[in-house]
């Protein structure tokens, strides 16, 4: 949606993000209703999620490529990782101090 934003199509990025959240709350229901939810299956239906976005959004509000300038990926990298560190240490903790019987 920011990439869109930047370049002066804000209309196009609100549209995909209306539909990746669509896709999101789709997927989330079809678990629900199913009852019993593997991994496997959230992977499938993330997978299918992605080609939809893919085929349908990224190919008809994204067209030219070009439009677009390469961005570094250090930014995105770093909130990633400051997000992730901290959940993996609560994660092995818990896991390892959370069950003492």
């Amino acid at each position: 949606m920011q990439n869109l934003n930047s370049i002066g199509k804000p209309r196009e990025g609100r549209i995909a993000f209306g539909i990746s959240a669509g896709i999101t709350i789709c997927e989330i229901a079809i678990g629900m209703l199913v009852g019993r939810t593997t991994s496997s299956m959230g992977i499938i239906l993330s997978i299918a999620g992605a080609a939809v976005l893919s085929e349908f959004v990224y190919k008809k509000y994204i067209p030219d490529e070009m439009d677009y300038s390469k961005k570094p990926i250090w930014k995105p990298l770093i909130v990633g990782l400051i997000i992730f560190i901290p959940l993996v240490a609560l994660v092995i903790y818990g896991g390892l101090h959370g069950t003492n019987q």
